[in-house]
This record gives structure tokens, C-alpha cells and sequence, in this order.
């Protein structure tokens, strides 16, 4: 189903009678000469503008424009590299005007295309290694984009998303982030430049998706197709929803809230509350008690993590400390100076330090600090081992994380950026590596879209058992310790749903790996045929997954369609799927609605139990058939089956025919046999006859025994030709008792064809020891009649004599048939169709079998017919028997 090519070209598959008309985003401009407008408006001289081609491909006609007035703006950010080249876009005086001069008119001397000949990847492409943000503010694109390489089939998902088509364009695959149906998107195989060079350092492969992105701005709230617009600045939920067709969760990291040392207002509403407890006490105390209780019990409900032990008596001493000190707590916590809450605490602890009297509310303070500020503690909160947990189930479901840091910090936070969006990649536990405490520290690693940049933990030079934090250049992939990772962090993302969509495109590259592989190898056949069964049992359980991702609202539809009438159903079914084609062909990576209709109902038939051998093979058969239809590879791997199908089983068809003759010719024997007495003449000879046919058979059976699974893959069974082999033993061992002379004539026939040769080597020797009989009988023709003219024959040659004569001849004839069947003819390569056949007009699909009737079980080789009970030189031996 994917294209040879797909690890360098990528694997989209586009749907049929899509109009893919080649977009171009619009890049940063001059106006070189005033143009005048319809409305009499100008575009003057020397002004900027966003220029978009419209019909750039077509040389033939009028250029087209669109064209976006703008100015450059101050940087917004000096600390943000994509923050340099800030722009005010007046989309409000959009314009498209006809050029038969652009090159007058237009100047592309600030931002231009430049052509690119590369694959779309290269080795070890696609990864996260690949995204490289530079002078385009898109983090927020492209850290879900990374994200999706952090998880496993991550890369065979990407590839699923693009292909290139070979004529200097690539198709994107792309979701409406709201209705999340796909939209296809062909952009040119370009960077875009200035003059400082590309405006990422990304891949080739990113800046194609990144300009397929920046095509369509509305999908991003914005009306501008350019890189300039649609892609400054977004939100991870609307990049993970348009690159993966799933939707999207966010969940907030709100941490000041909870900082309990911050009593005015962890303890605002008990603060309130609590004040009229005295009046209350007078009037009965233990009333009180139970009030103080109820309205502290949600705040202790946060405090027993840190404080187990006398939780209630520790937040009324922190609300009287409070209550006791407010002036100055309030005082310090206001002053400017101290930027953020660890600033704060610290003053409030070194002011309130100072009185020996306050010796046990510092503690507290203390403890609290270590709580929420401290590094390598090990003591994390509530709310931060609920995000730690959540994330690491998201992860390890194969789902698809982002986060983003706040609009902006108290301070500078090395290694760290405000407003932007990093990958989470995953987290884990460690033991502390700077204090010795028991506890383990969890750790979230991340990545920034940079490339580069991150912040890293080093013991302190002073004191080992202190952290030391530093920005990194070189540390793009880097670990944040969780209490800091909920600190400065505001918000992640993670995808919903996306595993089993990731795992269907990495299914599907697996199986085609495994194709080429298999062509190329050196594996014997039979192994081969094995792995084609194999490989469309594979394909069947990829297209079974594919329906199992429609949405709830498909699959009530579904199940509408199949309480109508047998005859209707598959109308209304069909009428499913026209509304809904686009995402059906994208699920299922084909334009054959006729497969998809076969899929569901095949996945509906299996679901409620009612799937039989038939529905199974006919299913099978019309998968391979519309796959190969549209997939060289597929063509290429069912003439290889083909081939090994038709060397393989020449000898199995040869030994079924064999079996099947020397049952019909040992029944003859024993018919001989039955009219003879044990001492007459003849009797030596038929039952030297018998054993030699009885031991040709049981070599035969032993041969088809040894591949009955190979003959099962074609539900060719043998249990018929067993249980009348068993009939036949049993007879010998009665025959063995009757007759005085048969063991030692079956001890005499073993020995002189030496069981243990293999089936050639024993069929010659049986050959040799019936041609010796053949001439025995010969003689003794010639010793006992006297031919005239009138009759070769003399009339009175005893019957046994006849009978015998030609039992011989037919197993001769079998024999020789058996030996000098025409194998088939092997052609070079591994694309080495069948042999063609005098009766092609009757083969089935693939042309393996003469004189066959139906189809395989799965769909790629006929089904034999059962024998007819001709004469063994009547009939073809090159047919397998159905029994």
C-alpha cells in the first residue's frame, strides 16, 4: 500500500479526485513601482507588502497577486531570536491584482523562494534532531511536531503526513484543528529565504510542513497565507489537533495558589470566617471548635502532606501569627524588590527570625520554603505529583506532549524563555545526586524547538551538596526537577487518542519493510509463502484497525446501516461513506470505497460473530486485489508468491495424485489378492505387489504429512487420505495373520526399497522392483499361451495373470508421471510470475493451478477441485486434491 520509495519520499496517500492546486505563502516584499487599484486606492513605491503568488505554476496565464501591506515593528523580545523581525500586517487592505510584468512591479528582495532538489528525508530523518526553530515565531507548532518524534512510530507517522511528488511539489496532509477532517495541501519544493539565509535551520521536510501550515490561516485564526501571519505565534492545542486530526487537552499548572506560607491568601476565606470565632467561643465553646474545624478542613486537607501530624493546630498557629504580625508581614511581602515568592518568603523568614520568640512559626516558614521552593528535596506537593502522574500515564499511553511557560517572569530564569513552548519527551525517577536523602527526585526532560538552549543543574563548586543552575547552549534535550518544572511552566498539552492513529502508520511501514524484504531475501520458499499468508493477514488487521478509529458517530451510522434490510444495507452503508469519503480514504489510505465498504462490513460481521470461512477468503481476495491495483510493490509481491506457490506445490500435487492413484490401484490388488488362495500361482506376486504400492503410499503420505500446514494456507486437507490409509493398515494386520507368506514377503519388499532413501531415490527403487514383476509376467505370458492370429492372447491366460499385468502397468505409469511432471520455469529476479499454461483461459486469478475451481483463503491462489476417478493416464497429476 505505501510506495517503494516511502522512507526518502514519504507515504501520503492521496485521495482520488482531489483538486491539489499548487499554493504558494507569501513572503516579505518591496512595491518597486505604484500600483494602481480598482478602487483607485495605491500601492506606492517603496512600501512593504506580504506578496503571495497565486497561479505562479501556470506560465500561461495573467500573474496573479495577493498582496498585504505592512511595516516593520520594534523586537518585541530580546531575548527570543524569532522576536527580531516583528511586523504590523494591515490585512484589512488585502488586495489581489492581474501582472502581465510582476518583475516591474514586485520586489522579492527581502523574502524569496529558493528551490529545493533534496529528498524529503534524509538518513535518519525524520527525528527531533530535525526541528530547529530560528527567525519564524512557530514554537508552537513545532514543539508538538518534535513531540510526535519523541514517541515511538513518531517518524512513520510525519512520513505518513507527506509525499513527494516528483515534479518539484510535495503533498501535506493537514486536519482542520476544529472539524479535524484532513485537507490536502501541495506547496513547491522551496525554502524560504532572505538575506541572511533560510528563516529556520530546520530540515528540509519541517519547512515544507511549516509552509503547508502557513497556507492556510484561517486554520490559525489569522487571513494572511504566510509565514509572517499565520504562523506568529498560536497554541499547541490548535498545532496538535492540525497535525494530528485528534483533539487536544490543555491542562493549567497553577501553583501561587497553593503556596500555603502565603497566609493573607492560602488562608483568605478562613481569615473571614475564623474572625468572629471569639464571639462564638463565649457562647459555647465546644460549638466553636467544631466550627474552626469545618472551615479550616479543606486547607488541612493540603497541609497533611506536608504537616501529617497536628495539621489543624498548624494552620490556627500560622492565622494567629498572621493575625498577630500583619503590618509588617504585609510590608515586606509588598516590597518591589522582591520579585517573586521565593524572594518573599526569604525576607519573611530572615526578618521574622530575628525574635527567639517566633522560633516556631520560622520552622514552619521553613519547612514550607523546602516544600515548595527548595531543589532535590524530594518533597513535592499534591497538585505537583498529580501532574507528574498524569503526565507520565499520557507518555507511556503513546500520547503526544507540549508545554508552554508563562507570558513572562518575575525574573530571569536561566535556560528558560517566557512565551514559549517546548516538547516534553518524558519523565522519570532518580536518586538525589547533590544531598543524601532517601527520597527520589523526579525529573521531566524536555526539549526547546531551538535546537539549542536549555537549562542544566550542577553541583555547586563551594558546597557539593548544592545546586548550582546554568543556561546551556548545547543543552537543547535537557531535565527539569518537577517542583521547578510546575514553577515555571504555565500549561501542557497532550494529544487524545493519537496512539492507535501513530501505530497505524508505523503498522503499515513494518508490513511494507517487510515485503521488500522478503523479496530480497534469501529465504527458502516455503518460508515465503508462509510470509505472504502472513503479510495479508497483516494488511487485514490494519484495515480491522482503521475502522476501529471512525469516530462514535460513524460507528452509529455503521450500525444503522446494518439494521436495514440485507438488501439495503449496503446502500446506506455506501451513503456512510460518500459523507464522510475524505476522512474514510485517509483512515484506510485508499480511494476504493468499494474496499472501505468491504472493511466495515467485514469488521461488522467479525464483531457480532457471524464472519464465516467464505466471508473471510472473499474479503481477503478483494483486499489484495484493489491493494495491488494501486501498489507496485504489492504487484511485485503477489507474482513473487506466485512463483514459490507454483515450485512448492508441483511436488505436493504430484504426491496428492500419486496417493490418490495407488489407493484405486491397491484396491484393485486387493480385489486380486481376495480371488486368489494362499498357495496357488499368483499369489506371491500380488502380494509382493501390494506391499510395493503400500510402501510407495505410505512414503507419499508421510511427504504431505510433513507439509500439511503448507497445504492448509490453500485448505487443501489430507484427513481423508489418513483415515483410509488407516483402513489399509488394518487390513494388513489382518492379512498378516491369514496369510501364512505375507511377513515375510513385506519384510522382503521394506528391505529391498531401504525406507529411509528419500521420496526419488524410493520411487526409483519401487520403479525397478515393478519393472522386474512386469517381466516376470512377461515370462510367464510367453511360457503359457501359444498366440495366433486371430488372437495375440490365448483366452484361457488366467485372470490373476490380466489383472496383475495391469495394476503393474498403472503404477508404472503413475511413477513415471510423478518423475517427469514439467516443473515450472524459474525466471531471474524476484518478480518471476507463473508459468503460462496451454489452458490459461480456465486459471484462476493468479494463474497457479490447471483444472481448478474457486479462490484461496486468502484471496490469492484458487481453491482444488476434488479428483475425478479417472485412469491414472486420463487424468492431469498436476491438480491438488480437496478432500
Amino acid at each position: 500500500m505505501l510506495p517503494l520509495n516511502f522512507l526518502t519520499q514519504g507515504s501520503l496517500m492521496v485521495p482520488n479526485g482531489i483538486d491539489l492546486p499548487l499554493v504558494f505563502p507569501g513572503v516579505r516584499g518591496k512595491i518597486s513601482k505604484t500600483i494602481t487599484l480598482a478602487d483607485g486606492k495605491t500601492l506606492e513605491a517603496g512600501s512593504f507588502a506580504i506578496i503571495q503568488p497565486l497561479n505562479l505554476d501556470k506560465q500561461e496565464e495573467t500573474q496573479k497577486f495577493r498582496l498585504t501591506p505592512y511595516q516593520p515593528a520594534d523586537a518585541s523580545r530580546a531575548d527570543l531570536p524569532e522576536a527580531q523581525r516583528n511586523i504590523v500586517i494591515h490585512s484589512d487592505n488585502t488586495c489581489e491584482v492581474e501582472l502581465t510584468n510582476p518583475e516591474e512591479y514586485l520586489g522579492f528582495n527581502i523574502e524569496q523562494y529558493q528551490q529545493c532538489n533534496e529528498d524529503l528525508f534524509g538518513e535518519g530523518s525524520p527525528s527531533m534532531d530535525d526541528v530547529k526553530q530560528f527567525r519564524v515565531p512557530d514554537c508552537f507548532f513545532l514543539a508538538p511536531i518534535a513531540a510526535i518524534l519523541a514517541q515511538p512510530g513518531g517518524a512513520s507517522y510525519i512520513r505518513s503526513m507527506m509525499r513527494q511528488n516528483g515534479d518539484g511539489t510535495t503533498t501535506v496532509r493537514l486536519f482542520h484543528p476544529k472539524t479535524l477532517e484532513p485537507c490536502y495541501i501541495r506547496v513547491q519544493d522551496a525554502y524560504i529565504v532572505d538575506r541572511e539565509g533560510k528563516l529556520n535551520n530546520h530540515t528540509f521536510w519541517v519547512h515544507i510542513l511549516e509552509e503547508a501550515a502557513a497556507s492556510v490561516p484561517e486554520f490559525f485564526g489569522a487571513t494572511v497565507p504566510s509565514m509572517s501571519e499565520a504562523l506568529n505565534g498560536g497554541t499547541r492545542f490548535t498545532a496538535f489537533s492540525l497535525l494530528t486530526g485528534c483533539p487536544a487537552k490543555e491542562t493549567y499548572i497553577s501553583h501561587e495558589n497553593f503556596f500555603a506560607w502565603d497566609i493573607a491568601h492560602f488562608f483568605a476565606d478562613e481569615l473571614e470566617q475564623l474572625a468572629a470565632i471569639p464571639v462564638i467561643r463565649e457562647a459555647d465553646s465546644s460549638r466553636a471548635d467544631e466550627i474552626v474545624t469545618a472551615v479550616l478542613l479543606s486547607k488541612m486537607k493540603v497541609l497533611v502532606n506536608i504537616f501529617p501530624e497536628d495539621t489543624q493546630t498548624i494552620c490556627l498557629k500560622l492565622i494567629d501569627f498572621y493575625n498577630a504580625n500583619k503590618e509588617q508581614w504585609e510590608r515586606i511581602y509588598n516590597d518591589k524588590q522582591f520579585g517573586n515568592s521565593k524572594s518573599r518568603l526569604e525576607a519573611l523568614i530572615n526578618h521574622f527570625s530575628i525574635d527567639e520568640k517566633n522560633e516556631d512559626v520560622v520552622k514552619l516558614l521553613r519547612e514550607l520554603y523546602t516544600y515548595y521552593h527548595e531543589m532535590f528535596t524530594g518533597i513535592y506537593s499534591t497538585e505537583a505529583l498529580e501532574i507528574f502522574n498524569d503526565i507520565t500515564s499520557n507518555l507511556a499511553a503513546g500520547q503526544s506532549l507540549a508545554v508552554g511557560t508563562p507570558q513572562s517572569y518575575e525574573d530571569e530564569v536561566e535556560g528558560l524563555r517566557a512565551t514559549h513552548a517546548y516538547t516534553i519527551i518524558e519523565t522519570y525517577e532518580k536518586p538525589n545526586p547533590f544531598k543524601d536523602r532517601e527520597e527520589r527526585i523526579k525529573m521531566v526532560r524536555i526539549r526547546n524547538p531551538w535546537g539549542a538552549t536549555g537549562r542544566l543543574y550542577l553541583p555547586s563548586i563551594d558546597n557539593a551538596e548544592k545546586v548550582e543552575v546554568i543556561e546551556a547552549r548545547e543543552a537543547a534535550i535537557f531535565d527539569l526537577e518537577l517542583n521547578e518544572f510546575c514553577r515555571f511552566f504555565a500549561s501542557y498539552t497532550s494529544t487524545i487518542g493519537f496512539d492507535t492513529v501513530k501505530v497505524l502508520a508505523e503498522k503499515r511501514e513494518i508490513l511494507t519493510a517487510k515485503m521488500q524484504n522478503l523479496l530480497k531475501d534469501n529465504d527458502s520458499k516455503v518460508e515465503k509463502i508462509k510470509a505472504y499468508f502472513q503479510c495479508v493477514t497483516e494488511l487485514v488487521t490494519i484495515q480491522m484497525a482503521a475502522v476501529e478509529l471512525l469516530d462514535d458517530e460513524i460507528h452509529e451510522e455503521i450500525s444503522k446501516a446494518f439494521e436495514e434490510e440485507p438488501l439495503r444495507d449496503q446502500q446506506s452503508l455506501m451513503s456512510v461513506i460518500e459523507a464522510k469519503k475524505l476522512l474514510m480514504m485517509n483512515f484506510f489510505q485508499t480511494s476504493d470505497c468499494d474496499l472501505i465498504a468491504a472493511s466495515i462490513t467485514h469488521w461488522w460481521k467479525n464483531s457480532k460473530g457471524q464472519l464465516s470461512n467464505e466471508d473471510e477468503r472473499t474479503y481477503q481476495h478483494q483486499l489484495v486485489e484493489s491493494v495491488k491495483g494501486g501498489s507496485e510493490l504489492w504487484t511485485r509481491f503477489v507474482e513473487n508468491y506466485q512463483f514459490n506457490s507454483s515450485v512448492v506445490l508441483e511436488p505436493l500435487n504430484r504426491s496428492l495424485q500419486m496417493a490418490s492413484y495407488l489407493f484405486e490401484t491397491i484396491s484393485q490388488t486387493k480385489e486380486a489378492l481376495e480371488k486368489l488362495s494362499e498357495n496357488v500361482d499368483g499369489t506371491e506376486q500380488a502380494l509382493k505387489a501390494l506391499f510395493i504400492q503400500l510402501a510407495l503410499l505410505d512414503k507419499h503420505l508421510n511427504y504431505l504429512k510433513e507439509n500439511k500446514d503448507i497445504l492448509g494456507l490453500w485448505d487443501v486437507k489430507i484427513e481423508i487420505l489418513l483415515e483410509q490409509s488407516e483402513e489399509l493398515n488394518q487390513y494388513v494386520e489382518d492379512l498378516l495373520v491369514k496369510n501364512s507368506k505375507a511377513t515375510g514377503f513385506r519384510d522382503e519388499v521394506q528391505k529391498e526399497l531401504q525406507l529411509s532413501l528419500d521420496t526419488d531415490e524410493f520411487a526409483n527403487k519401487a520403479e525397478h522392483l515393478l519393472v522386474d514383476m512386469g517381466l516376470l509376467l512377461n515370462q510367464y505370458v510367453e511360457e503359457n499361451t501359444v498366440p495366433t492370429p486371430a488372437s495375440p492372447q490365448n483366452e484361457k491366460l488366467p485372470q490373476w495373470v490380466i489383472a496383475l499385468k495391469g495394476i503393474v502397468e498403472q503404477v508404472l505409469s503413475i511413477i513415471f508421471k510423478w518423475k517427469y511432471a514439467p516443473a515450472p520455469a524459474q525466471e531471474s529476479g524476484y518478480n518471476r510470475p507463473a508459468e503460462p499454461k496451454d489452458d490459461a483461459a480456465n486459471c484462476g486469478k493468479f494463474g497457479i493451478f490447471r483444472k481448478v475451481i474457486g479462490t484461496s483463503p486468502q484471496g490469492s491462489s484458487p481453491v482444488p477441485q476434488e479428483l475425478p476417478a479417472d485412469k491414472p493416464e486420463d487424468s492431469d497429476p498436476t491438480v491438488l486434491r480437496q478432500n
